[in-house]
């Protein structure tokens, strides 16, 4: 009679699961820390995930290393560091081909080459322009590389 009597009530809620992801830093422990977190939270979901020997090998690559003007891709700065110029005076650029090309137009047009025949009067020398520029970014994107500009210039 109590059961006909009484309105309907609203089925229970599942209790609601709460996802924990682990990531762990150490390779020979990763199983004791899941199986503690998991020990003491009994309600929740919890997936361990451990570093990856490839992750470390590419770390410690024994790739040779590429000098900074055979890179491509990049958003590069030009400082000049010239006498009569301070830290502000600086030119931000991006390439697809290398550096070194890059510097090698800079010395025979340009705003670099302007700003050293008016300022300095004379001609910028190639191994001073790479020695004075430094790398910001390096992207494989275009369209990432074009952002990655604007965003080193303001």
């Amino acid at each position: 009679m109590d059961k006909n009597a009484t309105p309907d009530q609203p089925p229970a809620q599942k209790p609601q699961k709460i996802i924990i992801y682990h990531q762990n830093h150490f390779l020979d422990r990763y199983q004791e820390e899941c199986h503690a977190l998991k020990s003491i939270i009994n309600d929740f979901r919890i997936y361990c995930k451990p570093i990856l020997t490839r992750s470390l090998l590419m770390r410690n690559s024994t790739a040779p290393v590429i000098p900074s003007e055979a890179t491509t891709n990049v958003v590069y700065k030009f400082s000049c560091q010239e006498d009569r110029c301070d830290s502000s005076n600086s030119y931000i650029g991006r390439i697809s081909t290398t550096l070194r090309r890059r510097m090698q137009s800079h010395r025979n047009q340009g705003s670099i080459f302007q700003h050293f025949t008016e300022t300095h009067i004379m001609k910028p020398r190639l191994e001073k322009l790479l020695d004075q520029t430094e790398i910001l970014h390096k992207e494989n994107y275009f369209r990432m590389l074009q952002i990655s500009k604007a965003v080193s210039i303001t």
